[in-house]
């Protein structure tokens, strides 16, 4: 009986208690290359390449991570298809004709950004922070948007800008 019950110790409190860290081969690759494929990027503070132009990171990992731009603005048509990025963080770049379908973006904060005519479909938006960002033309949906915690000064798919 004791021994039982130190094994579901074991498991509940390594269940319970454990993180998820990067893989620092996948880290090496997205910073040589720009893309990373089905890669676990997660909780890395200033994930950087040093490519140019649009990154490929579809059906990866990017929880808890926050996305360095070192400069270069322009990302425009790059894949976040599919990826898990729950609370990552992406300010002050340029997304436009970017792919974000069926990502799971909640508690996302991504201010100040360019993402138009970006594609949202099917994307989790919930609890995301848009304030500042221009989605004019994205392919995002009403009731996404109704999701979002804060379009503050955000220019709306229609060309509208949004109040606080």
């Amino acid at each position: 009986m004791k021994g039982y019950f130190l094994a579901s110790l074991l498991v509940f409190s390594t269940t319970c208690f454990s993180h998820t860290y990067s893989n620092p081969t996948h880290m090496e690759q997205f910073k040589k290359t720009g893309v990373c494929e089905n890669c676990d990027l997660s909780g890395i503070n200033w994930l950087s390449t040093n490519k140019e132009g649009a990154i490929i990171l579809s059906n990866s990992n990017l929880i808890r991570s926050s996305l360095d731009l070192l400069g270069s603005f322009n990302r425009q048509y790059s894949n976040f298809s599919n990826i898990v990025g729950l609370r990552l963080s992406m300010s002050y770049g340029d997304f436009s004709y970017s792919n974000f379908a069926n990502a799971d973006l909640r508690n996302a904060h991504l201010i100040n950004n360019n993402f138009t005519s970006a594609d949202f479909t099917s994307a989790n938006l919930t609890g995301v922070n848009f304030s500042g960002t221009n989605l004019y033309k994205a392919k995002i949906s009403q009731e996404q948007l109704n999701s979002v915690s804060e379009l503050c000064n955000a220019v709306l798919p229609n060309g509208q800008e949004s109040e606080c």
